[in-house]
């Protein structure tokens, strides 16, 4: 974490009487106020696999100076969890978790709708964003007598539902964080003046 509170500056701050000389951490928001100036200059960015933070920075910018960058401009707080984990370290998240990668695989997290059909087989749309669905309203069905299981929910078409796992549900999550956006490094040197005057 040195490579970001280095950008910092120090600030006296008194607490019970006594002084102390602590990393000024609410330069955050102040930044976060001066880039909104620089919105023309962010673009969309898929984090690669096995692509470190310090590497990502490197990668982009052709220097691992700005990883410090990256951090504020995604509002990432803790870059071991807020940074998309790879392969063996998600393996070792799920097993300190859940237990074990099986229990994560079979067990239920959530039901949810991701379409809307007129009928079994024609589709209206596809939702952009599933609705997460009781999970009475996933199981309802009609008896044989042709009355509802749960008289008063709706009955989805099978093509509409589906339930996630709890490994599907925390390997969205993780895939969710490889999504940030950066700033240009046209505009990185322009940027980076206006920032020495907040650090300062």
């Amino acid at each position: 974490m040195g490579f970001y509170f280095k950008h910092f500056n120090i600030t006296e701050y008194e607490i019970d009487g006594k002084t102390y000389d602590l990393t000024n951490i609410t330069l955050r928001y102040k930044f976060k106020e001066v880039v909104k100036n620089f919105n023309y200059a962010f673009h969309d960015y898929t984090i690669p696999e096995d692509i470190e933070l310090q590497n990502l920075s490197h990668l982009y910018y052709d220097s691992s100076e700005y990883t410090w960058l990256i951090i504020l401009c995604n509002d990432i707080i803790d870059p071991h969890f807020d940074y998309p984990l790879n392969s063996n370290n998600f393996k070792k998240y799920i097993l300190s978790k859940y237990g074990s990668w099986e229990y994560a695989q079979l067990n239920v997290n959530h039901f949810e709708r991701f379409a809307i059909y007129k009928n079994e087989n024609e589709k209206i749309l596809d939702l952009n964003k599933p609705i997460i669905i009781d999970q009475k309203v996933y199981e309802n069905s009609y008896n044989d007598d042709g009355t509802k299981k749960y008289p008063n929910l709706e009955i989805l078409y099978e093509k509409e539902k589906r339930y996630v796992s709890i490994l599907d549900h925390e390997i969205q999550i993780n895939e969710n964080k490889r999504k940030i956006k950066l700033i240009d490094k046209t505009y990185v040197s322009s940027l980076n003046s206006v920032i020495k005057n907040i650090f300062e």
